[in-house]
Order: C-alpha cells, then sequence, then structure tokens
C-alpha cells in the first residue's frame, strides 16, 4: 500500500510542473494570435495604397535590415514611401507569423511574407507582374500602445517580375 501515495504524490508533482509549460504554451499562442491580427492590419493598409498606416505599428527608432545587412530606418522608409506607391498598382500582401518566442516585454516573430502587385516594367515600358517571397525574423517590444516593431530583419527574398527571377542587389 505505502506504494499508492507514491503514485499520487508523484502524478500530482507532474499536474503541478506542467502548469506553467501550459501556461507558457497559452501565453505563445495569444501572442501569435495577437501578431497575426497585426501584421494582417498592416498587409490590409498595404494593399489599400497606405503604406504609412503599415508604419505605425513600429517604434520611432525602428530599422529594417535586408538579406544583405543594409540598414534602412523608419525616417528613410517613410521617404521612400511615395516612390513606392507610385509604381505599384492592385497590392497583394499576405504575412503568416511562423513562429513566436516571448521573453519578458519582449518577442522574436518569425515570419513567411507573400506579396504581388502591377508595376510598370522599366525595359519594356508595359504593366507587368511582381512577386516577392521571402521570410523574416521581427523583434517587437510591448509598449503603452501596445505591441510595436523594433527591427525587421529579411532572412530570405526571392523577387520575379513577369515569371523572371530578378537578383537581390
Amino acid at each position: 500500500m505505502p506504494t499508492f501515495p507514491r503514485v499520487i504524490i508523484a502524478t500530482l508533482i507532474l499536474c503541478i510542473a506542467a502548469v506553467p509549460f501550459r501556461a507558457a504554451a497559452d501565453a505563445a499562442a495569444d501572442a501569435r494570435k495577437q501578431f497575426q491580427a497585426i501584421y494582417n492590419k498592416d498587409n490590409a493598409a498595404v494593399m489599400r495604397g497606405d503604406l504609412m498606416a503599415a508604419l505605425y505599428s513600429t517604434t520611432q527608432d525602428f530599422v529594417s535590415i535586408d538579406t544583405k545587412g543594409r540598414k534602412t530606418t523608419r525616417s528613410e522608409m517613410e521617404k521612400k514611401i511615395p516612390q513606392v506607391l507610385g509604381l505599384m498598382k492592385d497590392i497583394k500582401s499576405n504575412t503568416t507569423v511562423t513562429k513566436v518566442i516571448l521573453t519578458g516585454k519582449n518577442a522574436r516573430v518569425m515570419i513567411k511574407e507573400h506579396a504581388e502587385a502591377t508595376i510598370t516594367n522599366q525595359q519594356t515600358k508595359k504593366p507587368g507582374k511582381f512577386v516577392v517571397d521571402g521570410t523574416g525574423e521581427d523583434l517587437w517590444t510591448k509598449t503603452g500602445q501596445g505591441w510595436k516593431k523594433k527591427s525587421s530583419r529579411s532572412l530570405t527574398l526571392k523577387q520575379s517580375l513577369d515569371g523572371k527571377r530578378i537578383p537581390v542587389t
């Protein structure tokens, strides 16, 4: 009979020990939903041509890092947005959150992106289908206004125009 109480105690210990893991998993799942909702909102802004609204979810010191390690600040992006909007029409954009790692008030969010737009081919002067696919790592911080993106690093990037691959420069 002495083994029966040990089994109960062992079971209770396992159940109690599992609670933090379950809570952490629930927090990550909740955060993943929150981040997906932010990306969906940003994508909607991009598709209606309001790239400035898409920057709302970034911090003032936000920096974007391309696959070559080159950095672009938020203020530099704000200056480039009118040029980009002038080149693109019928923008479709989708971002999928693939992984979230929470550390206190910070989060590392892994994403997969796909975007399409009609642009004028600079060589033929005819409209063409521009497609971009990539993966990235975004670093977020929790602020008084909710989650804000501090940096975005492109890990992979493939782009094409009318089905012909364009090298990343």
